[in-house]
């Protein structure tokens, strides 16, 4: 099963062939479906469980019983913060003509050179001012 194409999980504890708490882990521990929402169901309602589950990564535990009003309304919630974080993301990169800062990456590129990170940079623009004060000093 391709879990790339999904764009959210509802998932319950007690699964047949695999645990959600398993299936939850697999989809954290893959790269293109680490970021996907996953919201589980289930009869499971202890306090170990709900801690399990977000321990794994779940955006939301909903134990039963609940209504299918509450569901509805819980998965709307869950996607628009993800749709919301998304578009945060794409906002990481800002491009001016040859110019690329990505603030995610902590990188900035000039003409497609790379190698000027905020860390390199700031370094030395404090390097440079502590001997340009010691010569005014």
């Amino acid at each position: 099963m391709d879990l790339t194409k999904f764009d959210l999980f509802l998932l319950d504890v007690m699964m047949g062939e695999i645990s959600g708490y398993k299936l939850a882990s697999i989809i954290r521990e893959n790269k293109e479906t680490e970021k996907t929402p996953i919201i589980f169901l289930t009869a499971k309602d202890t306090e170990n469980d709900m801690v399990t589950g977000f321990n794994l990564g779940c955006d939301d535990y909903i134990s039963k019983p609940f209504s299918l009003r509450e569901v509805l309304l819980r998965i709307r919630a869950v996607l628009k913060r993800a749709n919301d974080s998304s578009k945060t993301k794409s906002a990481s990169k800002l491009v001016y003509n040859t110019l690329v800062i990505d603030s995610e990456q902590k990188k900035v590129t000039i003409d497609n050179q790379d190698g000027i990170t905020y860390k390199t940079r700031i370094r030395n623009s404090s390097t440079s001012t502590r001997t340009n004060r010691s010569r005014f000093l």
